[in-house]
């Protein structure tokens, strides 16, 4: 056990000091990859992300390329497994809903990962991404242009119930995946001044006649986003992935989208399961299963009622 820890001990040195240097990082992450495919250990993950261009696979739908300094949480896990690496209970079917879709909105983007998958799985989607943080909607553009041939709408706007000028709290340095308008993301690490829009507002300021598939990624904003876009959901009934944080609003969230008669389907790791409310929060289930699709009764694929059993 001693010589265990020792080499692990070893082995960190080693990969915190070339996972800085371009160069070398992309060598060693190029020859180390193959060698630990079917399962990478979660610290090689975290203190060798890779720099550089990252090719991930979206199996019988498409690719989509990223690029990272080192600094990209969900790139570097892309890299080293994957679509497994980052909720593929997700990617999967939001790809699927994504390839028949003409009207994609993606609030809370990041990096891109969603956006690119919804453009590079039907290449006439228009997908519009809403991302706040200036850093981060650099290399959101960056990522895009990476991907030619596609169509993706920056919006640095964050997304809520009304328009206007809001606090965004980073939820750290550099670019933190986890970020928010919430009041309890406030002193996580820094504030900064932002504006935002609501939905309803933007589509009728966009001109846009329908909206197909929504994702909703806000950290705990969950519900003041769906407060902001009551008429798009009556109007053009959007399928929604969105992720529900532990604790936050969930039962409440679930009862507004019943109202607008959608069903509720829960992103488990086995694959999606029907459910009536948004349980993310139950102990037993943990903060993995977070992710949801809410889609109108009338829009629900033989495939996704199938998949959930």
């Amino acid at each position: 056990m001693a010589e265990r820890m020792k080499a692990l001990k070893w082995a960190r040195k080693c990969a915190r000091g070339v996972r800085d240097v371009s160069a070398i990082n992309w060598i060693v992450t190029s020859i180390a990859r193959p060698l630990v495919r079917r399962d990478p250990p979660e610290w090689l993950i975290q203190h060798l992300p890779r720099r550089g261009r990252v090719t991930c696979e979206i199996p019988g739908i498409c690719t989509v390329d990223l690029w990272s300094r080192g600094d990209d949480y969900i790139t570097s896990r892309l890299w080293w497994k994957g679509i497994q690496g980052y909720e593929p209970e997700m990617i999967m079917p939001f790809a699927r809903f994504a390839q028949v879709c003409s009207v994609v909105l993606d609030i809370g983007a990041f990096t891109g990962l969603y956006s690119l998958i919804a453009a590079r799985a039907n290449p006439t989607c228009q997908v519009i991404a809403f991302e706040p943080h200036p850093l981060i909607g650099e290399r959101l553009r960056h990522n895009i242009g990476l991907n030619q041939g596609i169509r993706v709408d920056v919006i640095p706007y964050a997304v809520c119930s009304s328009s206007g000028t809001r606090q965004f709290h980073l939820g750290g340095p550099g670019l933190p995946s986890s970020s928010s308008i919430a009041d309890a993301w406030d002193g996580r690490y820094s504030t900064i001044n932002v504006e935002a829009i609501d939905v309803d507002t933007f589509v009728e300021m966009s001109g846009l006649d329908r909206v197909d598939l929504v994702k909703i990624d806000v950290e705990a904003a969950e519900e003041e986003v769906l407060a902001g876009m009551e008429i798009t959901l009556t109007s053009y009934r959007p399928v929604l992935f969105l992720e529900v944080l532990p604790g936050n609003a969930d039962r409440k969230i679930a009862e507004t989208l019943r109202s607008q008669e959608y069903r509720l389907f829960r992103l488990a790791s086995t694959g999606p399961i029907r459910e009536e409310d948004f349980e993310s929060a139950d102990e037993a289930r943990g903060y993995d299963e977070r992710n949801h699709i809410a889609c109108p009764v009338e829009k629900v694929p033989d495939w996704l009622l199938t998949m959930s059993g």
